[in-house]
């Protein structure tokens, strides 16, 4: 028997190659274990002439859409926004109130924070039918973004477009100096060569330098100006996986938004002292575990919690003026603050026995604390019919906001869900479940909605699928920040007709009541048929 150290490699067709170092000392070396670990693969999706092969899986419906990093590649996206663009195989009927449901590896959250670069994939109308969803098919996008790999790769992409390649704007004297350039990439692989733990970072830079036509009339004459619009977008992002053994993973995932957009609001009639500045800061970090508890049953636990904060102030301090199809002038008396702070969570536990697929889970979409500090039109504004009525100080409105525009409030949104995949035959399957959905905002607790769906394989190239399910909507905090802000000793919003100008209270005006906003008694969370 050799003495000394003895390096031993096994490689094995699917999995990873796994180094042992062995300490030999001339004696018989007792039986070693090696646990492979799975190999990381590849997907490339070919397009052929050749006839499309059908599925009848509840999941397989034809007309769902999936984009894999290498059609992401080659698909001519402006500005890098993949969300903007594939939103355009969005219905307008499934949408919420709140627009879109973006799902971002498995998760339900606001906005993407990730590069474009380090998008794995993007599907929609996926089992459109599952009641794992608040919202239907066509109204969801699913994005799976790329995790670390055993071997350092990254990408690095940029865009450039300039004024000088543009014609000038027929309302500029001349060429305004614009410019867009954006820069992106990822990058990721084992940290310190481990076979366990991976990373990936990713990042992008959007700076965007327009300039904003004004185009106005006032009683001296024409105004025509151009206003620089500088706006600023930066993301950040990272990943870091480990998994602990063949049955255990986790992955921490922290990201970071910022944007400011400066002078908003102005062009057309709109004068630069009428614009407001925006800013937007986002901080969030995500822990993902997976367990796999026995042959055929997962469990996976998401936990997010972040923070943000938005504030708009007006360019000028001031009273605003109004002109339709004039100007707008003065301030713009924009000025509000929100503030949040989240936490999210799902657990999830899927298992398989025979020809069935079962999947139950407890969701937490939103648990947040929100701040709305709204002082908007504090010193008033005033409308004027035309330019005639402006130079002889002759409104016909004024409109101002007193009080209390402090609001905070808690907002709870819980969702549960159970469901069976289940393969009937070859060419049969049927799914169906069940859907809760809660909200602390309103008293309609009853919302359980039923899903349900079918395929059958007719032929070889032929699948009739049919599915029903209910649908609830999600109000969001905006309705509920109205209902409060307009509580006795919040808010007073005042319009007055033909005031006095430049006072509007001079001589004794006696103010209107305030306007209240209530919920209607029994009003009842919005749900649609599909």
């Amino acid at each position: 028997m050799p003495r000394g150290r003895v390096t031993l490699t096994i490689t094995l067709d699917g999995f990873r190659d796994t180094t042992l170092r062995l300490n030999l000392a001339g004696r018989t070396v007792p039986p070693v274990r090696v646990t492979l670990l799975l190999a990381s693969f590849n997907q490339r999706v070919t397009v052929t002439n050749a006839e499309a092969q059908v599925r009848s899986d509840v999941g397989g419906n034809a007309d769902a859409i999936v984009v894999d990093q290498d059609f992401l590649q080659s698909l001519p996206v402006m500005n890098q926004d993949y969300v903007a663009t594939l939103s355009q195989f969005l219905d307008v009927g499934p949408l919420g109130t709140g627009g879109a449901t973006l799902v971002v590896n498995g998760m339900e959250v606001n906005a993407l924070t990730v590069s474009a670069s380090a998008i794995q994939q993007i599907k929609i109308n996926q089992d459109p039918y599952s009641a794992e969803y608040s919202r239907p098919g066509r109204g969801r996008i699913e994005i799976l973004t790329k995790p670390g790999t055993q071997e350092f790769h990254g990408d690095v992409n940029g865009a450039l477009r300039d004024a000088h390649l543009d014609a000038r704007n027929a309302f500029a004297a001349s060429r305004p100096a614009e410019q867009r350039r954006i820069a992106e990439g990822f990058f990721g692989g084992p940290v310190f060569h481990s076979t366990r733990t991976t990373f990936m970072l990713s990042g992008s830079s959007d700076t965007d330098d327009q300039q904003a036509l004004v185009f106005a009339r006032s009683s001296g004459g024409l105004i025509r100006d151009q206003v620089a619009q500088p706006n600023r977008r930066r993301l950040g992002s990272g990943s870091l996986t480990h998994q602990v053994n063949d049955r255990m993973s986790w992955s921490i995932r922290p990201s970071y938004q910022a944007e400011s957009n400066t002078n908003r609001g102005v062009g057309g009639i709109t004068l630069r002292e009428a614009g407001t500045n925006f800013l937007h800061r986002e901080e969030q970090v995500t822990y993902t575990q997976q367990n796999i508890l026995s042959s055929g049953v997962i469990n996976q636990f998401q936990f997010l919690a972040g923070q943000e904060r938005e504030p708009t102030t007006s360019a000028v301090q001031g009273v605003g003026i109004v002109v339709p199809g004039a100007l707008i002038a003065g301030s713009a008396q924009g000025d509000d603050l929100r503030t949040e702070h989240h936490v999210q969570a799902a657990e999830s536990l899927t298992w398989t026995t025979g020809h069935h697929l079962f999947a139950t889970g407890v969701q937490i979409p939103d648990w947040s604390r929100r701040r709305f500090d709204d002082n908007s039109n504090r010193m008033g504004a005033f409308y004027f019919a035309d330019l005639a009525a402006y130079a002889v100080g002759r409104p016909y409105a004024f409109t101002e906001q007193q009080g209390n525009g402090h609001v905070v409030l808690l907002e709870k949104v819980l969702g549960l869900y159970v469901k069976d995949d289940w393969k009937v035959t070859r060419g049969l399957s049927i799914s169906g479940g069940l859907r809760y959905d809660w909200t602390n905002h309103f008293s309609d607790h009853n919302n359980l909605a039923p899903r349900g769906s079918i395929a059958y394989a007719a032929g070889e190239s032929t699948v009739l699928r049919a599915g029903v399910g209910v649908f609830y909507d999600k109000p969001g905090p905006a309705s509920y920040g109205d209902v409060l802000a307009s509580a006795p000793g919040g808010l007073r919003r005042i319009v007055l007709t033909n005031p006095t100008y430049p006072d509007p209270l001079a001589g004794g005006t006696t103010l209107p009541p305030p306007s209240v906003a209530r919920f209607a008694p029994g009003i009842r969370v919005s749900a649609t048929t599909r």
